[in-house]
């Protein structure tokens, strides 16, 4: 048998029985959206899908998810570093304000405030890093049969990781720098940003002149044909060095 007994205008005690065991349930709304819930969990039994009530605070359950190492969806633990990152996250920005909470009454609008307050004390992608973080960790629960949704898919403010603008060269730039190098020593030097150093440039096609990568720095040598200077021999240096050098052939 199936009750919502009323405490007060907004207040009601569900209970009711899942194969044969008796559960108990604050709740908190009108009496219609009380006998929806009521109707709600009798059918979530019907279907294997019921959560039992707990008491379970989100620092236990997030204590937890983080000493078996912060599983994911794949069931594996992460890396040491990021596991300490998770720690640092959890434990200085989420727990201190919904720590306290029960697990299965975090609301998406307590989140909401949550991203709210971060926003003028953290980076956005170190905002993006503890929505990442806390999404993982509720959605460890919902495996684990502790909630049955998580309340991160009703959030609405969630933060996204600053977007990065690359400008790139146009033709006529490139085509303008390439001239110009010719027309001093046809060497030139060129120190990249750190992005660019680390890999993430296409060589610039130039009629002529190509880049020559030696680490950090790039060289303009020019065609074959013409006069060179000294500084001929440092754009040779920076091709005999470099395992991706390109031949002007």
């Amino acid at each position: 048998m199936a009750t919502a007994a009323s405490f007060s205008a907004v207040t009601f005690r569900l209970t009711y029985r899942v194969n044969k065991q008796r559960y108990a349930k604050t709740f908190h709304g009108t009496e219609a959206e009380a006998k929806k819930e009521l109707r709600a969990l009798l059918r979530s039994g019907d279907t294997g899908t019921h959560v039992v009530p707990t008491r379970m605070t989100l620092t236990e359950w997030a204590e937890h998810w983080l000493s078996i190492g912060c599983p994911g969806r794949k069931k594996r633990r992460v890396g040491r570093r990021s596991l300490e990152r998770y720690q640092q996250l959890m434990r200085g920005h989420v727990i201190p304000e919904l720590g306290a909470k029960r697990l299965q009454q975090i609301h998406a609008t307590e989140i909401d405030r949550l991203y709210e307050g971060l926003e003028g004390k953290l980076a956005p992608r170190t905002q993006n890093q503890v929505h990442t973080m806390f999404a993982a960790c509720l959605n460890a629960a919902v495996r684990k049969a502790l909630l049955s949704v998580s309340p991160m898919e009703r959030a609405e403010k969630i933060p996204s990781p600053k977007a990065i603008t690359v400008k790139s060269w146009t033709r006529n730039r490139s085509r303008r720098w390439c001239n110009t190098s010719r027309a001093a020593p046809f060497t030139a030097l060129l120190r990249l940003p750190r992005s660019l150093a680390r890999g993430a440039m296409k060589f610039l096609a130039c009629n002529g002149p190509i880049l020559i990568r030696s680490r950090k720095r790039y060289a303009l040598n020019g065609p074959k044909g013409e006069a060179g200077t000294g500084s001929d021999a440092e754009a040779k240096g920076a091709q005999a060095s470099s395992p991706q050098a390109h031949n002007p052939d």
